[in-house]
């Protein structure tokens, strides 16, 4: 029996230590990946990093609430949505560390960015980050699949134990019943005789 639940607590700590170390560097290179990003005033990579090491960190219990804040809006600003409801008055402000004090800021998707794009050393840039994104990504993926299949043997192997303890439960159980009744029968036995119902 000893050896059965040490067995249990082996499985379970070994399995769990694999997946933590297994996972360590996938998370470890998006993490500091998007601190890289920011400190690079790259923040369009800075999200697409962090959404990629989300996908192999649970959210926590008590999460951090963080809020967007606005401000009065120009007239012919098109409305935005905060909260679910429409503004036609505020516009959502994005705040940036000091360190992107007097620098030029290009927002994805804009004519500004296309031309970026245009020019060949930047256009050479941003191929390799998005590479690198994607390389990132590819590792993440086969994490998750990984954890799946750990998680997935973890799960057989123990009701492989759970299915050997109900055996060795219902053996020891047997057993006890037996030697219960051996221990009844001799009981009966030497009340019989102390009462002189056999002879001797």
């Amino acid at each position: 029996m000893k050896k059965l639940i040490l067995s249990i607590c082996l499985l379970v700590t070994s399995c769990t230590w694999h997946v933590i170390e297994k996972q360590t560097e996938p998370v470890s290179q998006a993490v500091y990946a998007t601190k890289d990003s920011i400190d690079a005033a790259r923040i369009d990579l800075a999200d697409t990093y962090i959404n990629q090491a989300t996908r192999l960190i649970a959210p926590p219990k008590n999460r951090i609430t963080i809020t967007s804040i606005y401000k009065e809006a120009p007239k012919s600003q098109t409305p935005v949505v905060a909260n679910n409801k429409l503004t036609e008055t505020k516009s959502r402000v994005v705040i940036v560390p000091e360190q992107y004090k007097n620098q030029h800021v290009v927002v994805v998707g804009t004519e500004e960015y296309d031309l970026l794009r245009k020019d060949a050393e930047t256009a050479k840039q941003l191929q390799d980050d998005l590479r690198n994104a994607m390389e990132n990504n590819e590792s993440i993926t086969q994490e998750l699949q990984n954890q799946k299949r750990i998680h997935d043997e973890l799960l057989a192997r123990y009701t492989a134990i759970q299915v050997d303890y109900e055996k060795v439960k219902n053996t020891l159980l047997k057993r006890n019943v037996f030697i219960g009744i051996l221990l009844l029968i001799n009981g009966v036995y030497i009340f019989i005789r102390i009462r002189g119902l056999i002879p001797v």
